[in-house]
C-alpha cells in the first residue's frame, strides 16, 4: 500500500491529508449548524461527526494513494495536479458518506454538510499546497526582489532549467532576468 510513497516527505504529506479529510468532515459539519443557526454548537460535535470523520479519512487513505498525489511533493505544481486533486476530492465527498451511513445512518450529520464536506476537503487539500508552491517560488514576503536584468529565454523544460530559473529569481544581483521557457 505504502509503495506508492516514493519520497520520505510523502509521508508527512499522506498524514496531513489525513487529517485534513477528518477535519474537512468536521468542519463541514459545524458549519451547517451555524448555518441552520437552530443547534447548540455541541450538538455539531457529537458521535456520529466523529465517526463520519473518522470513516472519511479511512475512505480518503486509499483513494489518495491510488490518485498519485505524493509521485513528487509539488515539484512541478500545476493545474493537472489541481484537477486530480478536484477528483479525488469528489470520489471521497461520495464515498465517505455512503460509508457512513452503513454506521450511523447521518442521523445526527444535516443534508447541507455533505455539500460543504466537498469544499471544505478541497480547500484543505488544495490550499496548502498551493500556498507552499507561491512561498517556494517567491520566497517568504520580505525575501529581496530580483534587479532587473537583460530578458532572457531559457531553453529546455528541466529540472537543471527549473534550478536556474529559481536562482535567478531569488538573485538581487543576477545580470538576467528569465521572461520564458522554450520546452525543446
Amino acid at each position: 500500500m505504502f509503495d506508492r510513497l516514493p519520497y520520505r516527505k510523502s509521508y508527512v504529506a499522506f498524514a496531513h491529508d489525513l487529517i485534513a479529510a477528518a477535519a474537512a468532515f468536521v468542519a463541514a459539519t459545524v458549519a451547517a449548524y451555524w448555518i441552520r443557526a437552530d443547534a447548540p454548537f455541541m450538538v455539531s460535535l457529537s458521535m456520529a461527526t466523529l465517526i463520519g470523520a473518522a470513516t472519511q479519512a479511512a475512505v480518503a487513505a486509499p483513494i489518495f494513494l491510488a490518485s498519485r498525489f505524493y509521485a513528487a511533493v509539488w515539484r512541478y505544481a500545476s493545474i493537472d495536479d489541481l484537477s486530480q486533486i478536484l477528483r479525488s476530492t469528489l470520489l471521497v465527498a461520495i464515498a465517505a458518506p455512503a460509508t457512513t451511513f452503513l454506521v450511523t445512518r447521518l442521523v445526527d450529520t444535516p443534508r447541507s454538510a455533505l455539500i460543504l464536506n466537498w469544499i471544505f476537503l478541497f480547500g484543505f487539500l488544495a490550499g496548502p499546497r498551493v500556498l507552499y508552491r507561491l512561498w517556494r517560488d517567491r520566497g517568504p514576503l520580505d525575501a529581496p526582489q530580483a534587479a532587473p536584468g537583460v530578458p532572457t529565454l531559457v531553453v529546455g523544460a528541466t529540472a537543471r532549467a527549473e534550478t536556474i530559473i529559481r536562482e535567478m529569481r531569488r538573485s538581487t544581483n543576477a545580470p538576467n532576468a528569465v521572461v520564458g521557457l522554450i520546452a525543446a
